[in-house]
């Protein structure tokens, strides 16, 4: 089972798109922002990865697109919530083996 625990969250674009869409730079996480709030749309996706740097990589050497991408940190809420999830998993796993 993949420990889901260590994995991050991201917030992935395309900064050309932003500037192609909407006029304006897109290189920055508050530029980003700034235009998907201009329309209420959305430009960028939300990814779950344990390494960020990898995953930049291995999409641009697919698409030969340069992605952005800014961390996005859980709450304690959120955490706590896969915690519970990760554990629940975990248990069912085990009674599975015993049985």
């Amino acid at each position: 089972m993949k420990n889901v625990l260590f994995l991050k969250r991201y917030v992935v674009w395309n900064s050309y798109k932003i500037e192609t869409l909407y006029s304006r730079s897109g290189d920055t996480y508050e530029q980003l922002l700034l235009a998907e709030n201009s329309d209420l749309s959305s430009c960028s996706s939300v990814v779950f990865v344990n390494d960020i740097d990898s995953y930049i990589t291995s999409v641009y050497n697919e698409t030969d697109v340069e992605l952005k991408y800014h961390f996005l940190p859980f709450s304690i809420g959120e955490y706590a919530a896969m915690v519970r999830t990760y554990m629940k998993r975990l248990l069912a796993s085990f009674i599975k083996l015993v049985k």
